[in-house]
């Protein structure tokens, strides 16, 4: 059941939350941003719930008050870890916790001949690539801005965009700024990542200020 939380003070949302903790006798409250760890957090506290929260990003905290409702705090990576430590939450409250891959589907004998083949790209054009959640944290405007030096060196590059997200049409309205249409693919929303990137010469990962721990790499 969705609820609906676009600010930390949604009183609404907080008991709307709260009810539903009752009806689904909630075992343990596990929360991601900033709004939905102060309202669930709050809601769950009334209730005696234990609180997990997971941190993904490396951005510094500016406030750790709401880390202050969760019984652990979960980590993406040792350098996510070390943000909420040096926040002043205790350590034995922080877990670092990396996210899992599925070695049987990535693994080093994928395929990505059928993507190369899709993109219409030969043994000789090098692919370059960018797979991620499409918003201004992962960095897309610097494989873009990067984009036109390397095509002077290389002009036959390709550059694919995996991905969606809310910043999807800003940066498909850059790719037409810089008129690279041609040579930037906006592949959108993809099942078949291992493929992809098996198909590609170069990962670019330009999310070099707030990346917990990149999945992709």
């Amino acid at each position: 059941m969705p609820v609906r939380m676009r600010r930390a003070s949604n009183v609404r949302a907080l008991f709307a939350l709260r009810r539903l903790m009752r009806e689904r006798a909630v075992d343990l409250v596990h929360t991601h941003s900033s709004i939905d760890s102060w309202i669930a957090g709050v809601a769950a506290r009334t209730l005696g719930l234990p609180i997990v929260r997971s941190r993904h990003v490396t951005i510094p905290i500016k406030s750790a008050l709401v880390y202050r409702l969760a019984d652990r705090i979960v980590a993406s990576g040792r350098e996510a870890a070390a943000v909420v430590g040096r926040a002043g939450i205790a350590a034995e409250k922080i877990v670092a916790l990396s996210p899992g891959v599925d070695l049987t589907r990535f693994h080093p004998a994928v395929d990505g001949a059928t993507v190369r083949e899709e993109l219409w790209a030969s043994d000789g054009i090098p692919l370059v690539g960018l797979v991620a959640n499409v918003r201004g944290s992962k960095g897309h405007r610097y494989l873009l801005e990067a984009a036109p030096a390397v095509l002077r060196e290389f002009p036959v590059t390709r550059f694919v965009i995996v991905g969606a997200g809310v910043g999807f049409d800003d940066v498909r309205r850059r790719v037409r700024e810089l008129d690279l249409e041609r040579q930037v693919l906006m592949l959108g929303f993809r099942r078949d990542i291992p493929e992809v990137l098996a198909a590609l010469d170069v990962l670019v990962l330009p999310s070099i200020k707030s990346e917990g721990a990149s999945q992709v790499i």
